[in-house]
């Protein structure tokens, strides 16, 4: 899997939190398939709907179970680079990252919930356009009405697995 913008962060503590990265959320795609801890496959992507396994596919050789639980993942720092490292994922959620939570988001490795969506917003909705309002007491970043800016966005760009992982050392 590649880190691309956090890889270091789950060898060494974020600058921006001091702690280890331990969550990472991955944009969901058409045909991916949602399992259970036990890999029962549970629900499939179509069109930004969830449905049943057994009532969705048709086709079974065009879809995939990209994460599992228990599973072991090599960390990429690029595309093309060698692994790094490995880890394993212990959870799985499927969720909207518009509604990360402040926890969450430090766990990503960043120190607000903005700060994530911004990195999110450039990574996989480079069309949105989101007032900033510079803060030059502080030198930080505010969002004027960040919400209501990315609730008229399409929500496939923002539908996502979010995976708990412990690193292997």
């Amino acid at each position: 899997m590649i880190f691309q913008h956090t890889w270091q962060w789950l060898f060494e503590p974020s600058p921006h939190t001091g702690e280890l990265k331990t969550l990472t959320s991955r944009i969901m795609k058409p045909r991916d398939i949602e399992t259970n801890e036990f890999g029962n496959e549970l629900n499939c992507a179509i069109n930004g709907l969830y449905l049943p396994v057994l009532d969705a596919i048709r086709d079974r050789d065009t879809w995939r179970i990209k994460w599992q639980i228990g599973k072991i993942y090599a960390i990429q720092p690029a595309r093309t680079q060698k692994a790094i490292g490995r880890f394993t994922i212990i959870e799985i959620k499927r969720y909207d990252v518009r509604d990360i939570s402040e926890p969450e988001a430090r766990a990503e490795g960043f120190a607000r919930s903005v700060d994530f969506l911004m990195t999110w917003c450039r990574m996989h909705d480079k069309g949105v356009m989101l007032p900033i309002i510079p803060d030059y007491e502080t030198g930080l970043i505010a969002w004027a009405d960040m919400e209501g800016s990315l609730s008229i966005r399409p929500a496939y760009r923002y539908q996502a697995w979010q995976l708990r992982f412990e690193v292997n050392r």
